[in-house]
């Protein structure tokens, strides 16, 4: 059913592409590319990796609740919005890299099986690594957040 009728009419379209439950066997690779809507890839297996260098996400990017059997390389990435690698994603080498976050970072609940490089990132908002979290190394060399520092409950190998 779609209504026409107020205020169904006046809400603001919020423009997203949303992947859920995928095998995407190859490697993602969006190099350079600008991105307008939000984007995510949730409950998803990427046996190939990500490559998002230099990048530019407009809005929102999520990879909640994803596999990552090889690298997710987003150095210099920047993303207007939050950046969600939550709830439960599994990841094996992840380069965050002088990428910006206009809003939030959420690692909350997730698997780094490699060191997290996050070697001057900025965050506009929270960085929070914290519900259980499991990381092996996180690298925050010259990194900026203008919000919350958050790690309660994870752990640290």
């Amino acid at each position: 059913m779609v209504d026409t009728r107020a205020p169904w009419t006046a809400a603001p379209l919020i423009p997203q592409v949303n992947i859920q439950c995928a095998k995407i066997p190859r490697q993602l690779n969006l190099i350079g590319a600008i991105v307008a809507p939000d984007l995510g890839i949730v409950d998803s297996y990427l046996p190939a990796g990500v490559r998002f260098l230099g990048t530019r996400f407009e809005r929102s990017l999520s990879f909640q609740g994803s596999t990552f059997e090889d690298v997710l390389n987003a150095g210099r990435m920047s993303v207007g919005g939050t950046l969600r690698l939550r709830y439960g994603a599994q990841f094996e080498d992840v380069n965050l890299s002088f990428a910006q976050v206009g809003g939030n970072l959420n690692a909350d609940g997730s698997t780094f099986n490699q060191e997290l490089e996050a070697d001057g990132l900025s965050v506009g908002g929270a960085l929070s690594l914290s519900d259980g979290a499991s990381f092996k190394g996180v690298r925050l060399v010259g990194a900026q957040v203008n919000g919350n520092l958050g790690f309660d409950a994870s752990t640290f190998q």
